[in-house]
């Protein structure tokens, strides 16, 4: 009698444990998986951030190449798609204020393919 009774109640007991850990296994997985769901969804959103901005001013430098160089700035298209840094970017709104077509293509020829340009 005592011995099963023992028994019984050993197994109430794990079975009931296991169902207090299960559920609050499943209650900080979803806290987890809530905490996780966030940090990827900030850095997809910066990185897709980053990328519509690059690619915003990708066009606005082929308009103002097609505003100072007319048809020849289609010349840079190519180029300016191997350009992913703002700051180069930026760099190249710079030399197409002074540089003639050629000078300006063969800049952003080196810099799309990361030679250093002067």
């Amino acid at each position: 009698g005592v011995e099963h009774g023992r028994a019984e109640g050993m197994e109430q007991g794990m079975e009931r444990g296991m169902e207090r850990g299960i559920e609050r296994g499943r209650a900080e997985g979803v806290v987890e998986g809530r905490a996780e769901g966030v940090v990827e969804g900030r850095a997809e959103g910066v990185a897709e951030g980053r990328a519509e901005g690059v690619a915003a001013q990708r066009a606005m430098l082929r308009r103002q190449a097609e505003m100072r160089f007319g048809d020849s700035a289609r010349l840079l298209d190519a180029h300016l798609e191997g350009v992913g840094s703002s700051a180069k970017l930026a760099e190249i709104s710079e030399w197409l204020m002074v540089e003639t077509i050629d000078r300006l293509v063969a800049k952003v020829e080196a810099t799309a393919a990361g030679d250093h340009v002067d």
